[in-house]
């Protein structure tokens, strides 16, 4: 329940990390960051908050694949590709997610060569 709601109010807030943690968690008069620091010392689960980001597209897609998925959205590990194309939507969300696939199996280092140290 409370990745969901942090998803949610990550797209809110439009991806960006520190809107996000500082933002109202859903139904309490705490941020999202006290919440997810409560929930560790509730539930006995390192939790944690590093990043987040929003990714669209003009015209194209942007496909997901969840890695280990044990629940819609909810998995080990996550991988947002977008294709930018005026071709088929469809067939460009499908080779999106052939990629999505492959990024979580290679775990890049970097998407260039420049960010290579």
């Amino acid at each position: 329940d409370i990745v969901a709601k942090v998803a949610k109010v990550a797209l809110a807030y439009g991806g960006k990390t520190e809107a996000v943690a500082a933002a109202p968690y859903p139904g309490s008069d705490k941020s999202v960051a006290d919440t997810i620091k409560d929930a560790v010392g509730t539930i006995g689960e390192n939790l944690g908050f590093r990043r987040s980001a929003k990714l669209t597209v003009e015209h194209g897609a942007v496909a997901t694949y969840v890695h280990n998925a044990v629940a819609d959205g909810l998995g080990k590990l996550g991988v947002l590709v977008a294709i930018e194309t005026t071709g088929n939507a469809q067939a460009a969300n499908a080779f999106a997610r052939q990629v999505a696939m492959h990024v979580a199996a290679t775990n890049p280092m970097a998407l260039t060569t420049e960010q290579l140290d």
